[in-house]
């Protein structure tokens, strides 16, 4: 909407143009957001980890329902998905300890991409935990990244225990 001046005039009598269009488009309800969207709302913090709580939840419900995915490329997916985000958040934890290689993880790595790139919802479900698209400037390569600031979410575990628990059962 063009704002010209003779709208102005028409604010004195009470009749403003109407607003311009709000230009965020907003979520589809159900829909997966990576959390870097999620972080950029001004929020409290439990309602950030409230959402990204939500977030985990539609991911792997879209993994473990899904008809299209054979059950052991789900299962292999999970797991896989369980051990990135456990080693991303208790290896290198320790002062002194270099964690960047378990908070780093290659798309492009044959088994990653079989499990996670290949695999519908789970880029979501392992995004929903913290982790980062990121492209490396030394290779051009888009990898996943744990940022090492990140605060663990009060949810976690829990997570880590719905993956594991369906890992037993199939």
């Amino acid at each position: 909407v063009t704002t010209t001046h003779g709208d102005l005039n028409n604010a004195s009598e009470g009749t403003l143009p109407p607003p311009p269009p709000n230009r965020t488009s907003l979520p589809q309800p159900g829909a997966v957001l990576p959390p870097q969207l999620a972080t950029s709302a001004e929020a409290d913090g439990s309602e950030y980890q409230q959402q990204i709580n939500e977030q985990f939840d539609e991911a792997f419900l879209m993994i473990t329902t899904s008809s299209s995915i054979e059950s052991k490329v789900k299962k292999n997916s999970l797991t896989i998905v369980r051990k990135l985000i456990n080693n991303a958040i208790t290896k290198g934890q320790i002062p002194g300890e270099d964690g960047e290689k378990f908070r780093r993880v290659r798309l492009s790595n044959q088994k990653i991409k079989a499990a996670i790139v290949d695999v519908q919802g789970a880029l979501d479900l392992i995004m929903s935990c913290g982790f980062e698209l990121v492209e490396d400037n030394n290779t051009s390569e888009t990898v996943l990244v744990y940022p090492a600031d990140k605060g663990v979410p009060h949810w976690i575990s829990r997570a880590v225990a719905n993956l594991q628990a369906y890992e037993s059962q199939n």
